[in-house]
């Protein structure tokens, strides 16, 4: 029974050290997570193309096809299609076996083995991952991953950790690398800086006005709605949100769409139970509709805030600079 239990230990280790991936060890639940995920990178995206889109998806495209640059950077608030339109265009360029998406924080280790794992793939897809940021060993893999050094991208980690020895110290990616967040914490750090100058950058980021004619552009295009349907949603949407509106993306326009076929009677109490307002933007918009030259409004604006005139260009050069533009020709 001894010599058996040995055979299989050792039987094991061997396995273990199989680190090419032709042999590695996996649940019976791995498996089957893995046929799902190989599943959904097999089906047809099936989502209706969006017209602002056109300037990140036209720089994804670059991403894949060019040998200047490895790495690119898709950042801004949460809800604004990030991943939607990344998924999407992966999806259309490439085969399901070619690219590779992982969403959520991961230690260095983890990113590690993610990397090295599918170093020979066209494209991995990192979502959701400021955490990096404020881990100076996931950045410093990062940055080994996105630059080359004597004309290959190096990535090394160095521990004495049982978890890495099945995996080797150093290896060389090829993969493109689109890293997804909402936000870049820190962007003057001097390691902040050289990570993002690795990559191509590029911040998506709607007006009001914009978000709700991408919004009503999705309705257009949505076959599950009816027209009166998407003429309540659309109603809603105008009269119960502003720019004052917190957290206005697409995600809310999939929760009213979710109230109005599902409860139409109460749509418009639900939507307002489950919808916030910044009030010091709401008292900006106040006094910027009472008129005046701008420090009549400044003077209106800290009489219904309490606030300094800092707070009140704040605000405005938030919500009034100049919106990028984000249509290109196809």
């Amino acid at each position: 029974m001894r010599k058996e239990t040995e055979q299989l230990k050792a039987a094991l280790t061997n396995a273990a050290k199989e680190f090419k991936g032709e042999t590695r060890l996996v649940s019976a639940e791995h498996e089957a997570a893995a046929a799902t995920l190989t599943e959904w990178k097999s089906q047809a995206n099936g989502a209706a193309e969006i017209k602002s889109f056109q300037t990140p998806k036209q720089l994804i495209k670059v991403l894949l096809n060019n040998k200047e640059f490895d790495g690119m950077l898709i950042y801004g608030s949460g809800g604004l299609g990030k991943t939607f339109l990344t998924i999407n265009e992966v999806k259309k360029r490439l085969k399901p076996e070619e690219w590779e998406y992982s969403n959520g924080y991961v230690t260095p280790l983890a990113l590690y083995k993610f990397l090295y794992d599918h170093k020979d793939k066209k494209v991995v897809v990192l979502d959701d991952l400021e955490g990096i940021f404020n881990n100076p060993k996931s950045l410093t893999l990062l940055k080994g991953a996105l630059w080359e050094a004597d004309r290959q991208r190096l990535v090394q980690y160095k521990t004495t950790a049982k978890e890495i020895s099945d995996y080797p110290e150093a290896f060389i990616i090829h993969s493109k690398i689109i890293i997804l967040c909402n936000q870049i914490p820190k962007q003057k750090d001097i390691t902040t800086a050289a990570f993002i100058s690795r990559t191509i950058s590029y911040e998506l980021n709607f007006t009001y006005q914009e978000k709700i004619s991408i919004c009503e552009e999705m309705l257009a295009k949505n076959a599950a709605l009816t027209k009166e349907q998407k003429e309540r949603i659309t109603k809603i949407l105008k009269e119960q949100t502003s720019e004052a509106t917190e957290d206005l993306n697409f995600r809310t326009l999939k929760k009213l769409s979710a109230f109005v076929t599902a409860s139409n009677g109460n749509a418009e109490k639900l939507f307002a139970a489950t919808t916030n307002e910044d009030l010091t933007v709401k008292s900006f918009l106040e006094a910027e509709a009472i008129g005046g030259s701008v420090d009549e409004q400044v003077s209106n604006f800290n009489k219904l805030t309490s606030k300094s005139r800092a707070t009140f260009f704040r605000i405005k050069n938030k919500l009034r600079k100049v919106s990028k533009s984000h249509t290109l020709p196809m």
